[in-house]
């Protein structure tokens, strides 16, 4: 069994989640982070991530509209398992422009979570639901 077989088989989450994002944005630059360890979760889990997507396919579209693109793709994994998801969505031309990946609002248990104030979206599943903080 080869190295990507063998993190197939450790993080099947992760994987799925960069094997549709490749498929259906056609990324020029692609990184999904599992943040779960900083969270009060079992380890090993799978349930917090954070992806950074540089695609054309981004091209004149708002942050909102390139936040639901995702989440259309990874819609299977967030309504089975994924508890949160931070996403950073760029076009080449702003990928271009640098600036480190942001980082994810902290976690305060609960399904509870601080506000963003940096325009950074993120998607949280808690009691009452789904919401979205862009």
């Amino acid at each position: 069994m080869g190295p990507s077989s063998l993190r197939a088989v450790a993080r099947p989450v992760e994987t799925r989640i960069r094997e549709k994002l490749t498929r259906m944005l056609q990324p020029q630059h692609l990184e999904v982070i599992n943040e779960s360890s900083a969270h009060a979760v079992p380890k090993g889990s799978e349930t917090h991530f954070r992806v950074l997507v540089v695609s054309s396919l981004f091209g004149g579209e708002r942050g909102v509209a390139r936040h639901r693109r995702v989440y259309e793709v990874l819609g299977d994994e967030l309504s089975a398992g994924v508890h949160a998801l931070a996403i950073e969505a760029r076009t080449p031309d702003e990928w271009a422009g640098g600036g480190p990946i942001g980082r994810s609002p902290p976690c305060l248990g609960g399904g509870r979570v601080a506000t963003a104030g940096s325009g950074d979206g993120y998607l949280v599943k808690g009691m009452s639901g789904v919401t979205q903080d862009e």
